[in-house]
């Protein structure tokens, strides 16, 4: 399951993990994820900054969400007040033999796409179970991950990270026993 918003926030950590490096200033990963969400080219937006300090928000709501905390109410209104300053209408468009409403707006590209990374969000925390919002287990990740497993008991957010702390328990353990 992908959502915008996890790409989005979890973008992070390659400032600290190799390749190190903030993708929001690569061109190759603005375009993925432009092309990924049926964004604006990502690329020609004017200013990354903006887009990190709104990833940085993000960041620790959902650290808050999967703390089982509430959101602080400052985020929340900031929330709604980028969603009150986009201007959306749909317009009926035909495509092959069928038609298409399609989702048009009024805002410039930084705009719209801070607000489909708040929609993302306000999706996952509303149309899904927080309880499987979840931050990976190991210490040196911060990656934070849906987790649609079956049993919904994954802890951690790829099976990299879970090979990493098997090895290192099992190290404990034989260092221990020594």
């Amino acid at each position: 399951m992908n959502f915008l918003c996890l790409d989005f926030i979890n973008s992070r950590w390659f400032i600290t993990h190799k390749p190190y490096g903030d993708p929001i200033d690569d061109y190759d990963w603005l375009l993925q994820i432009s092309t990924n969400y049926h964004l604006p080219e990502m690329c020609s937006l004017q200013s990354n900054n903006e887009l990190k300090i709104f990833r940085e928000k993000m960041f620790q709501a959902f650290l808050k969400l999967c703390k089982k905390q509430l959101l602080e109410p400052s985020f929340i209104d900031e929330l709604n007040h980028i969603f009150k300053k986009i201007q959306v209408y749909e317009i009926l468009i035909p495509k092959d033999e069928n038609y298409v409403l399609q989702t048009q707006h009024y805002s410039d590209d930084l705009n719209w796409v801070i607000y489909q990374v708040a929609r993302s969000f306000s999706k996952l925390i509303t149309e899904y179970p927080l309880a499987y919002l979840k931050k990976c287990e190991n210490p040196e990740c911060d990656w934070i991950f849906y987790d649609d497993s079956k049993s919904h008991t994954r802890k951690w957010c790829d099976n990299k990270c879970a090979s990493l702390m098997k090895v290192r328990r099992y190290r404990a353990a034989k260092k221990k026993s020594l």
